[in-house]
């Protein structure tokens, strides 16, 4: 049985599963840790958090990506904020952050805030446990002052401690020369006995002692707990936004004769700098591939295709091809090409299912669920039936099928694709993404997943566990104040260790009725909540021109998709109406707002804070000044009206203490560059389309 601390640390976080899998964060991330620490008697204790880099995962030269830059990986350890004595860079090339009880009296929860720099790679996190000399000491002495009690003794034990203070050789608690000069003032203090007991005690501790205490406690019995594996990777892996767009429909042409041209990857490559204006990071592709010809869906999901319906993408007709209406090979390369040129990475979609006449039908037919009356099962999610597509058996012939899947990934990671987005992965058996994404970032980490996954918690946070770095959520079904309040901290939480949301206002295949009934407002509501709820959003392309009409079911009821869905027909857009509407102009806000705030770019900074209008949400992202690069606190704090149709009014009411603000603070709307001067408590007039939102930047001396 392992041995217990002598100051014993229990139920260390964030940890899942005993710490089988990693929890994971980005480059420079802020994120808490946090466990009980506990001792015998009435003595206190602290804590101290630790981190150690282990080893980097390089990429490998030959697969990388051309026109990337390369992720970096530092040969040395830089002395993070060494501008700050409050984190400690020992010898060992640990990592030390102070943490604080977080609990009431008698509780043991400790917390505290750790910073990664930019190694990627394999880290440890623990904590290391400690007997509070000097806490103790004054403690006692107080109340023995207080109450005339053992007086010589008490200032002789806190001239012991004084001077262990002065000589120790534990790197967190050593002083600086400055340090030594005001702990040996106030110890001659201590020592006067012209002054009374209790002069002499307080003058000894007022000034700089407790600061210099905060940086530089006195530990004594050090030791350490079970170190926990922690990843972290790129930061495109939690802070990135998505732009998806289908090649098809991009420069696509209504012809004199009714019929569609349709665009290709040399069309579409003319819609990437559109993309880039707006300050989004990915560009993510529907499939590539051919599109199957049996069994092929007409416009709106219908059975029938007509003669120019060019079918669903996700109707593979073969993976290892490209549809040669997009283009060619070269094609492609040279839109990948041009993205990186302008910044942007692509992602493509791995949508592992078949159509009808995929040449994998008959040349592995075991791979495949096979009905009793012999024909192959189709897809279905009832009611929904997907006759064009074959879903894959992984369970028969695994390794075969893992090997054609692993061949596909290093194709287009050679084309110069560095993301996937995953099609449904929660009905494929985890175990084999796990061994998929582990043998593609082996030689590739920097690739970025994205899980498709509309399922249940479980499942979608094991995708997580098993490698995926992003998932779509729930966040599309999330509209009230309530269900935001519980959402948002939630995805920033505990969870986002393993389960990193992506907030997508719509997608292809949805389109829900908030969005349908509120027009342009609240489409702008949605993408303000998305943009700033999480560190990693994205949008479907036809969000700027509020495409948001629902199609109709044949018994007329809604079906919570668009009408002439972009899934099954070429959609012709005129792209300067999106200026008119407006909603192009706050996506490129949005992405600017989020790159210049470090807040806005961790996980794990976002609180929610009280209104008392249940149509209003308020919520901030702070970094402490401790981890930014300017020594300023970060703070953003976002008012949102969650109703399109009508003007709210209401307070919203702080949790000031935990953002660092004094009674009244200047901000300045990054919305609209107006500048107020707020209290902790505010008064938030919002109305439709031309004041819907507030993202105050906190401006700070």
């Amino acid at each position: 049985m392992e041995q217990i601390n002598r100051i014993p640390v229990i139920n260390v976080g964030p940890v899942d599963e005993g710490g089988r899998f990693p929890a994971k964060v980005i480059q420079n991330e802020v994120f808490p840790i946090w466990g009980k620490v506990f001792r015998e008697g009435h003595d206190l204790c602290g804590a101290t958090g630790v981190l150690y880099f282990r080893n980097s995962h390089n990429q490998s030269s030959s697969d990388s990506l051309s026109g990337l830059a390369a992720v970096a990986q530092l040969a040395k350890v830089e002395k993070l904020k060494a501008k700050n004595s409050k984190v400690k860079q020992i010898a060992d090339e640990g990592l030390r952050f102070p943490m604080w009880r977080t609990g009431f009296d008698g509780d043991d929860d400790w917390t505290g805030l750790i910073q990664v720099d930019d190694r990627v790679g394999s880290w440890e996190f623990g904590i290391e446990s400690w007997s509070d000399v000097f806490g103790t000491w004054q403690k006692n002495a107080r109340i023995k002052i207080a109450n005339n009690q053992d007086i010589n003794l008490v200032f002789a034990e806190g001239e012991v401690v004084f001077n262990k203070w002065l000589e120790t050789d534990d790197p967190v608690s050593k002083l600086t020369d400055a340090q030594k000069q005001n702990v040996h003032d106030s110890l001659a203090i201590l020592l006067d006995k012209s002054l009374t007991p209790d002069v002499r005690f307080e003058r000894a501790l007022s000034g700089d002692i407790w600061n210099i205490y905060n940086s530089n406690p006195l530990r004594e019995l050090v030791s350490q707990s079970t170190l926990y594996p922690l990843q972290v990777q790129r930061k495109l892996s939690s802070f990135s936004a998505w732009y998806q767009f289908f090649p098809r429909s991009e420069g696509a042409e209504l012809l004199p004769d009714g019929k569609v041209k349709t665009g290709t990857f040399k069309t579409a490559k003319k819609s990437l700098q559109r993309v880039k204006d707006m300050g989004f990071d990915i560009i993510y592709l529907p499939p590539i591939h051919p599109i199957g010809i049996d069994f092929r869906k007409g416009r709106n999901n219908s059975l029938e295709a007509g003669e120019n319906d060019p079918g669903s993408p996700w109707a593979v007709q073969d993976h290892t091809k490209i549809n040669p209406d997009l283009g060619t090979e070269e094609d492609l390369i040279d839109f990948i090409n041009e993205a990186h040129r302008l910044g942007l990475e692509v992602s493509l979609d791995l949508a592992l299912q078949c159509s009808p006449d995929h040449p994998w039908v008959k040349e592995h037919p075991e791979w495949f669920n096979v009905r009793p009356d012999g024909s192959i099962a189709y897809a279905e999610n009832p009611p929904k039936k997907y006759q064009d597509i074959y879903p894959i058996n992984f369970d028969k012939d695994p390794d075969g099928i893992f090997n054609e899947v692993l061949k596909i990934c290093k194709q287009w990671i050679k084309w110069g694709v560095s993301s996937f987005r995953v099609d449904n992965p929660h009905t494929k058996p985890a175990q084999f993404w796990q061994r998929l994404i582990e043998a593609v970032k082996s030689t590739n980490p920097e690739t970025v997943w994205l899980a498709e996954a509309f399922t249940l918690p479980a499942m979608m946070r094991t995708l997580g566990l098993v490698g995926f770095d992003q998932s779509h959520s729930y966040f599309l079904w999330r509209n009230t104040k309530q269900e935001l309040s519980e959402f948002l901290p939630q995805i920033s939480g505990d969870d986002g260790f393993y389960f990193r949301s992506t907030l997508w206002p719509t997608t292809p295949d949805n389109l829900t009725d908030f969005l349908a009934s509120g027009g342009q407002t609240a489409h702008a509501i949605r993408a303000i909540l998305a943009a700033l709820g999480s560190p990693t959003w994205g949008i479907y392309s036809g969000y700027e021109l509020v495409e948001d009409e629902q199609r109709r079911n044949p018994d007329g009821t809604k079906a919570l998709e668009h009408q002439d869905s972009e899934k099954y027909e070429i959609k012709v857009r005129n792209w300067d109406e999106a200026q008119k509407k407006g909603i192009a102009v706050l996506l490129g806000k949005l992405n600017y707002i989020r790159n210049q705030h470090f807040a806005c770019q961790n996980l794990h900074s976002l609180q929610i804070h009280d209104t008392d209008n249940d149509n209003i949400i308020a919520f901030s992202r702070h970094i402490d000044a401790l981890f930014t690069k300017d020594n300023k606190d970060d703070t953003i704090i976002v008012v949102v009206s969650l109703d399109p149709q009508n003007g709210q009014r209401g307070y919203v009411h702080l949790d000031w203490g935990r953002l660092h603000l004094p009674e009244v603070y200047h901000v300045v709307d990054e919305l609209t560059d107006k500048e107020y001067d707020l209290a902790h408590d505010f008064y938030a007039d919002l109305s439709p389309v031309t004041n819907i939102a507030h993202v105050f930047k906190v401006v700070r001396d």
